[in-house]
């Protein structure tokens, strides 16, 4: 949305797409892996960049209001091209290319990661 001020991440459409099809943010959050109070960051700042509500939230359930499903067909097209693009992409780098990027508290990094990839590095090595 050029020169509108609108500033969206993939993630909160993510959020977006995925509490649409669970039903609900803990359904959601949970497909996600996410807790519920991050899910639910998400979606606030998606709602306050367009200035307005996206979802009816009836007890655990939750369904789209008029925004949203004005919205939907958008973050479809948008999270499909995200994906086309993945794939493109990923057809034309080397498998030996490619990165894993890993998010972690400092306590797992700490102490499970050092042996997680150590062991990951192992098993790689034998299957090549």
């Amino acid at each position: 949305m050029e020169g509108s001020g609108v500033s969206v991440d993939l993630a909160q459409l993510e959020a977006f797409q995925e509490v649409v099809r669970a039903g609900s943010f803990r359904r959601a959050a949970k497909v996600l892996f996410l807790s519920h109070p991050a899910l639910s960051d998400r979606i606030k700042r998606l709602e306050a960049e367009f200035g307005q509500g996206l979802f009816e939230r009836e007890g655990n359930h939750t369904r789209l209001n008029q925004a949203g499903r004005a919205l939907l067909p958008y973050v479809y097209r948008t999270m499909e091209l995200q994906r086309q693009g993945r794939e493109e992409l990923s057809a034309i780098t080397p498998v030996s290319q490619e990165t894993l990027l890993i998010g972690a508290t400092d306590t797992t990094a700490t102490y499970f990661l050092p042996n997680a990839l150590a062991r990951f590095r192992q098993q790689d090595s034998t299957n090549t």
